[in-house]
């Protein structure tokens, strides 16, 4: 789902991903199942590259965004971003920002991009309600969807089944967008979202990581930019 390299040697790469599973626990064909979240190192210098990459933690759920800020791995799993450490429970990690909101409501957090030294950001694509919330904790629930979404990518774009199983990325039919009204699972509010961004940085004393959120309503944007339609490979029309 997400690398990244660590600034203090640009030799080492972190991925976040998930793990080979198997529906049916021991049969049925293997598909990558997101929802087991894994975060593996891999040493970039090395010839040839190790067959096996070291396992740094797991035990996440859906990770969606990785990062490494003050000599701490940062991992986005949706709902929340931990601090990765160790190979254990992701619930009993740091929470460093939590994406609960006052209105009833969760930022779900995305790919984790540097911004400097000191600060790395990582965009909120898009709030779902706090039931949606509980469903992403539940790991069978997480599964389920995603190996129903990966078989219908694959009808969708005519892939084989081992080829659409192994890929856990979907159509984007399943995405929402800012000018969508609705997806093929969920309903999206009528009116635009803003902009949600989420900032994580070195505390004054160089020594922690603190998390702040922010949201902006490109009114002006929107208004000077005409929408565009995004093309996939083989040039059908897919979302606005």
């Amino acid at each position: 789902n997400d690398i990244c390299l660590d600034p203090d040697n640009q030799h080492i790469l972190y991925v976040a991903g998930g793990k080979f599973r198997k529906p049916f626990c021991c049969f049925g064909p293997t598909f990558t199942n997101p929802a087991f979240g894994t975060i593996y190192k891999v040493d970039v210098s090395q010839q040839p590259q190790q067959e096996e990459p070291e396992i740094v933690a797991d035990g996440f759920h859906t990770l969606a965004g990785i990062g490494v800020l003050n000599g701490k791995i940062l991992a986005a799993q949706l709902f929340n971003i931990v601090e990765a450490a160790g190979v254990t429970n992701g619930d009993n990690r740091r929470v460093v920002w939590e994406g609960s909101t006052k209105e009833n409501k969760t930022w779900l957090s995305d790919n984790i991009e540097v911004f400097n030294e000191d600060v790395i950001m990582c965009p909120a694509y898009r709030t779902c309600s706090k039931m949606m919330t509980m469903g992403l904790k539940q790991r069978w629930m997480q599964s389920s969807g995603n190996l129903m979404a990966q078989f219908l990518t694959g009808i969708k774009k005519r892939e084989t089944l081992e080829k659409a199983l192994l890929d856990p990325e979907v159509a984007l039919d399943f995405s929402n967008t800012y000018l969508t009204n609705t997806t093929i699972i969920t309903p999206l509010p009528k009116d635009q979202e803003p902009v949600k961004i989420i900032f994580i940085l070195k505390d004054e004393t160089k020594q922690d990581i603190n998390a702040m959120h922010v949201e902006i309503s490109l009114t002006g944007t929107m208004k000077q930019k005409e929408p565009r339609v995004v093309f996939d490979s083989n040039g059908r029309e897919r979302k606005r």
